[in-house]
């Protein structure tokens, strides 16, 4: 069976439904990233050519958009973390609209949620050995 944006297969952590949430174009590559979210476990699951990434901690990280205030107005972006503060400032600054920010700032979050769901498995995989 293969697994599709509208058929992405049961959640890896529960087995239970996964339903589509949404879609973000990846900076680097220009291909979509395709997050999907358990009914059952709230676990977050995304997908990029259908190659999976599991992503739990995807609800701690957020993206903050703000203005400066100068002149003409500045708006920035920056990704946090609820649960505690994150060892490095990962931000973007100088866009000329909130809109922009955003659209900077989704693309980024998705990319960092990504790469993080890599390490995290990397990181489990060599201790298992």
């Amino acid at each position: 069976m293969q697994r599709t944006c509208t058929n992405p297969g049961p959640c890896p952590r529960c087995g239970g439904k996964l339903e589509f949430r949404q879609t973000v174009e990846r900076r680097e590559k220009g291909n979509d990233v395709h997050f999907f979210q358990c009914k059952d476990c709230s676990h977050i699951d995304a997908r990029d050519n259908n190659e999976r990434f599991s992503a739990p901690a995807r609800s701690d990280y957020f993206l903050f958009i703000a203005e400066d205030g100068s002149k003409p107005n500045r708006w920035s972006w920056e990704i946090r973390r609820k649960s505690k503060p994150m060892g490095a400032k990962v931000s973007e600054t100088d866009f000329q609209s909130r809109q922009a920010a955003e659209f900077s700032g989704r693309r980024a979050l998705s990319d960092f949620l990504i790469e993080l769901s890599r390490e995290e498995k990397r990181l489990y995989d060599a201790h298992k050995k």
